[in-house]
């Protein structure tokens, strides 16, 4: 669910291989700490706000808004 307090589930179809991923605060810093594992990502520990999630594929780039409340 989007948005969340805990955990965000991101829906990827099988034939997609992600490469890598990363979660950034609204002034674009990486948060280091916080990788997609497993098809979700946990935010719990982060402040209530907006963050930006950007997943590469071997498809192309994915980002998508996050809100943790």
């Amino acid at each position: 669910p989007n948005p969340s307090s805990d955990v965000v589930n991101v829906s990827i179809p099988d034939n997609i291989n992600v490469l890598g991923s990363g979660l950034y605060d609204m002034t674009g810093k990486m948060l280091n700490d916080i990788q997609l594992k497993n098809n979700s990502i946990n935010i719990s520990s982060l402040p209530k706000g907006v963050y930006l999630l950007k997943v590469e594929t071997s498809k192309g780039t994915l980002t998508k808004k996050v809100i943790r409340k």
